[in-house]
């Protein structure tokens, strides 16, 4: 494994050096790959629906350099039964090549003072770049449409009139409908393998399972700065909501960036201001309250100073159960975005925690040429509740996410043994170990829930997300739902085990578009090493247990997590942490006594991977109390 993780990060430093960054700052339509006869035309859709409910649909249309008169005649939707929407223009588009120029010259000069460490000629190419994309995307023409699921349109047209010859512009919307997310259940099948490892395929013996929930918890709205000027986004929480329902999540958090000091150059906006916090917040609330689904406003915050440019990390900070009582102060300087020289890391997560709310590093490994560094892992701070294992919005996975991935195991591999059932608390921390999540890092609503996270819970309320947050129950993903089950105990819960146990249930729940759940590797780590791996077997269901009998655990393993992959899709589940004990010792006090006599008879009757059922035959019954009693 080891060998395995230095050749991956060592190909992304390799990748990195050869590039000069990991991200790309330009705006798609200003990079002439994406500029037709010097216009753009973009079209924002949510990537797939899976719910019934209405999305927003945006065409964003630039005259970014075209050499020859630009007129804007109309933009027109073409709806699922051929029929078209227009919105009528006939509106002259300026040119603006000397800007579009001006923008690739910043550039190169920028690349050129960050080599020198020049802080003057930084300043003035970096002013230079702003104002240039910011008065081109002004000028910016949007048309938004508010559709129901019902009929998705096809495409959209763009008709202009270039040097008064009629030209169009069309684009395909690739919105697609989709099934339902899994959201657990009974297993289709129970899968054992034999002494050949070929699986043995049988009817499932208990009905008994864990619901899961999945939500996005990092989204950026036009209350981002970037979100607007690079991605032309101009839609709100609200509008921002009625997509996330619509492509199946069960709730959605918005943490638009606060460390960001800045004024339109082109228009009379400010970022970010105590009153955009207290608009998005309102839209959030009114939505929850007209659609009885969960949407929270917060932030997403710059923390710390790194590298020659006093560079910040970023933190999310989620209001788990209660809204913020206001915007967090988040004070920055410097650069075009006034986004560098942000307060310490303890700063800013003390008052997180003191809001709360709860922070989890965002892209721990990425880093953006002059935006934001990677996470300092030496800073010496506590008090943060987890990071994200997966972070795209195209639903990627990176080479960042697997140095995230190694690092995150390094971390729980510190984690204080559990006794008594239970993990040590952490004096200074929120949670009881750093969780994992997923999410997308949307800054349009199209891309809203391309990764996202599982949780385990009865129904969707924030006290219920913050105990399951917190406690773990989750799975970073951008697809598969996939967990762990030792003797009872699932994703973020202790495992009371006798020593040499070595039965684990394995579940994995898919849907069409993800392909069969028998499709999937499935890699059982024990302590952050691959201790058995279930291979691809083509198995036809959606919804399988796997029965393993042979992982051999040891008083000297600590946890389990699981990864399941296929093809571009993955599922990260949070760890079962091991407490080694005796057999019969349910409540894991270290004796038999009538506590476990009494939590046998709490589970008498069916109980799949129950640690009641001391003899593993799927009920809890006459023969284990008679078995426990023979222990006392």
């Amino acid at each position: 494994m080891w060998t395995l993780k230095n050749a991956i990060v060592g190909v992304g430093l390799l990748v990195f050096a050869g590039l000069g960054s990991a991200h790309d700052l330009t705006p798609e339509w200003v990079k002439k790959e994406n500029l037709e006869n010097g216009l753009s035309v973009a079209v924002d859709s949510p990537w797939v629906i899976r719910k019934d409910g209405v999305f927003t649909l945006s065409v964003k249309v630039l005259n970014v350099c075209s050499e020859e008169d630009v007129v804007l005649r109309e933009i027109r939707v073409v709806g699922c039964d051929g029929r078209t929407g227009a919105k009528v223009y006939d509106k002259p588009l300026r040119s603006f090549l000397t800007e579009y120029q001006t923008v690739h010259a910043a550039r190169e000069a920028m690349n050129a003072a960050d080599k020198n460490k020049d802080r003057a000629a930084m300043e003035q190419a970096h002013d230079a770049f702003g104002k240039s994309i910011g008065v081109i995307r002004h000028h910016a023409v949007i048309a938004k449409w508010t559709i129901s699921t019902d009929c998705i349109p096809t495409g959209i047209e763009v008709e202009f009139l270039v040097d008064g010859a009629p030209k169009i512009i069309r684009k395909a919307i690739g919105t697609k409908f989709e099934s339902p997310l899994p959201k657990g259940g009974p297993p289709a099948m129970v899968v054992h393998f034999d002494e050949h490892c070929e699986p043995i395929l049988n009817e499932p013996r208990s009905s008994s399972t864990m619901w899961w929930f999945a939500g996005d918890q990092h989204i950026h709205t036009s209350f981002s700065v970037d979100a607007v000027i690079l991605d032309g986004t101009e839609v709100e929480p609200y509008e921002y909501s009625q997509g996330a329902e619509a492509i199946g999540l069960d709730w959605a958090i918005f943490t638009d960036h606060s460390n960001i000091t800045y004024s339109e150059v082109w228009g009379d906006r400010d970022w970010y201001v105590s009153s955009q916090f207290d608009w998005g917040q309102a839209e959030c609330q009114q939505y929850r309250a007209d659609h009885d689904w969960l949407s929270v406003y917060s932030q997403e915050m710059g923390l710390g100073q790194q590298g020659f440019w006093d560079l910040a990390s970023h933190m999310l900070c989620l209001p788990l159960e209660n809204d913020l009582s206001g915007m967090l102060a988040n004070p920055s300087d410097g650069l075009v975005y006034g986004h560098a020289d942000c307060e310490s890391e303890q700063t800013i997560i003390n008052r997180i925690n003191n809001a709360g709310a709860f922070g989890f590093i965002a892209h721990p490994y990425d880093w953006e040429y002059l935006a934001f560094y990677e996470w300092d892992w030496g800073n010496g701070t506590n008090g943060w509740a987890g990071m994200e294992l997966i972070c795209a919005d195209d639903g990627s996975y990176s080479s960042e996410d697997w140095s995230t991935w190694y690092k995150w195991h390094d971390l729980l591999g510190g984690i204080g043994t559990p006794t008594n059932g239970e993990l040590p608390n952490r004096s200074g921390w929120p949670n009881k170990f750093p969780v994992g999540i997923g999410n997308s890092d949307a800054h349009e609503p199209g891309n809203v829930g391309r990764c996202w996270t599982y949780v385990a819970m009865e129904e969707v309320t924030r006290p219920n997300l913050k105990e399951a947050m917190l406690g773990g129950r989750c799975i970073a993903s951008n697809g598969p739902l996939a967990w762990v089950n030792v003797n009872g105990a699932i994703t973020g819960g202790v495992a009371l085990i006798p020593d040499e146990w070595s039965r684990v249930v394995v579940s994995i729940r898919t849907n069409s578009s993800m392909g069969y759940a028998g499709d999937y590797r499935l890699h059982v780590l024990v302590d952050g090493e691959i201790r058995h791996t279930i291979e691809p077997n083509g198995i036809p269901y959606y919804s399988l247990d796997y029965t393993l009998s042979d992982l051999n655990l040891t008083s000297s393993d600590h946890f389990i997590t699981l990864r399941a992959e296929n093809g571009g899709f993955v599922g990260m589940a949070n760890p079962v942490w091991l407490q080694h004990t005796i057999v019969g010792d349910i409540d894991g006090d270290g004796e038999i006594g009538i506590s476990d006599l009494l939590a046998i008879i709490d589970n008498w009757g069916e109980c799949s991977n129950c640690i009641s059922d001391l003899d593993h035959d799927g009920v809890v019954g006459i023969n284990d109390l008679l078995f426990l009693i023979s222990l006392w």
